[in-house]
């Protein structure tokens, strides 16, 4: 029947409806009202000249006001999503789990990385209506597969991580209407890939490739300090047997000069002097394989003493300038024996060839640079082509080394080497 605007009541097998023609939308009454749970019969209807509304039923005749009724907006929503089902494939046993009971109440699906698929299997309580279902895998995939009757989503091949699981449920094949599930689901990752035990491997690994190195850094130490003290035996057997017997030499054959024959007293001098240069030479030796000598200071203290010793004897004033050189440093062995031999060479050298009377002596360190400068003050003369200067032997002693020498005239004779 229509109503005075022009929209209508319907009796319903379902109760009485009402029908808005412009939304065209039904609306029904509250679920306890008397009208709404009654069949009504067809062509049963009336409207009274004083604006009663009369509708027959399967249970007599009821009527109404318009101003008695109130009337709610009908929902066409699709009753809610169950899960009923679970079958897991466990590729250990090679058999399938089951799972049905308890569903209602599950809040996460934890899988192990031996469940190699899924099966969920989900119902609407709906009996008039067909059900079309659609589900996605966030976390895989954010798209939504296509409605269909097919009730069961089938899950395989999951990467470890974690997933959620959406299923909706329509009776029209549209989203208006449907209804949603959501399950979280966690798949595990192998136990030999997991952060804890990578991290794990990843720690032993460090503490075994550490303690290899730390052994062989031991032994490295101790072959060192072995070597050291060799070093330190070896130099010390030199300077007290060897040292004394070509002392001894210097001394008896100097004595013999005294009550030798004139034509002896040459060769006997000569080998007085040569059992001293080899005495020199040796204690540099010593000096240079005792281990106790292996800091900055220790050449400084040598360069000095030997300077000092030298210089004078020709009547050489001399000025030793040290910079920036942190004389506790270690080292190297080689390159200390290389330094004071240059620098013993050079001295030499101006001791016999410089007309000059003063000498600078200037150690210096910048960052990872050493240099050594020694210069006199003498007027530049000109050198033969023999060598005299021992530059060659003092250039190989510096690649040897490292480094380079140079030698120039600059208001006086430099020999500069650079490490």
């Amino acid at each position: 029947l229509p109503d005075e605007s022009g929209n209508f009541y319907l009796g319903s097998s379902h109760g009485l409806l009402w029908f808005n023609v412009t939304e065209r939308k039904f609306y029904t009454l509250a679920n306890k009202h008397p009208l709404a749970n009654v069949e009504y019969n067809r062509a049963s209807a009336f409207k009274a000249s004083n604006g009663t509304y009369y509708f027959g039923g399967t249970d007599g005749l009821f009527s109404f006001k318009a101003d008695e009724l109130q009337f709610f907006k009908a929902s066409n929503s699709t009753p809610p999503i169950k899960l009923y089902g679970i079958s897991v494939f466990n590729n250990r046993k090679g058999d399938y789990d089951y799972t049905s009971a308890g569903l209602d109440s599950l809040t996460n699906w934890v899988l192990q990385p031996y469940h190699n698929s899924i099966e969920f299997a989900f119902s609407v309580p709906e009996f008039n209506k067909k059900i079309y279902y659609s589900y996605r895998i966030k976390g895989q995939s954010n798209t939504w597969t296509e409605y269909k009757t097919e009730n069961k989503v089938l899950l395989y091949g999951l990467q470890p991580g974690k997933y959620v699981l959406e299923v909706k449920a329509s009776t029209s094949l549209s989203d208006e209407n449907a209804s949603y599930y959501t399950l979280p689901i966690e798949m595990k990752q192998v136990w030999y890939k997991q952060k804890g035990i990578i991290a794990l491997f990843i720690i032993s690994g460090l503490g075994m490739v550490i303690g290899i190195l730390r052994s062989r850094f031991n032994q490295k130490l101790k072959l060192q300090k072995d070597l050291a003290n060799l070093r330190t035996k070896i130099s010390s057997d030199l300077h007290d047997d060897v040292g004394s017997i070509l002392s001894g030499l210097a001394m008896q054959s100097q004595m013999l000069t005294y009550t030798a024959k004139e034509e002896q007293k040459e060769p006997l001098n000569e080998i007085s002097n040569m059992s001293r240069d080899a005495m020199e030479r040796m204690r540099d030796t010593v000096w240079a394989m005792d281990s106790r000598k292996d800091k900055y200071e220790n050449l400084v203290d040598r360069m000095r003493d030997f300077a000092e010793k030298n210089l004078a004897l020709k009547n050489f004033t001399h000025q030793f300038e040290i910079t920036n050189v942190d004389t506790k440093r270690f080292i190297d062995p080689e390159k200390r024996q290389a330094i004071y031999l240059i620098f013993k060479e050079a001295i030499t050298n101006i001791i016999k060839h410089s007309p000059g009377n003063n000498v600078t002596i200037r150690f210096s360190s910048e960052k990872n640079t050493t240099t050594l400068t020694i210069k006199d003050n003498g007027s530049q003369q000109t050198t033969s082509n023999s060598d005299g200067l021992g530059m060659s032997n003092m250039k190989m002693r510096a690649e040897k080394i490292g480094g380079s020498l140079t030698a120039k005239y600059d208001s006086g004779f430099v020999v500069e080497l650079v490490i």
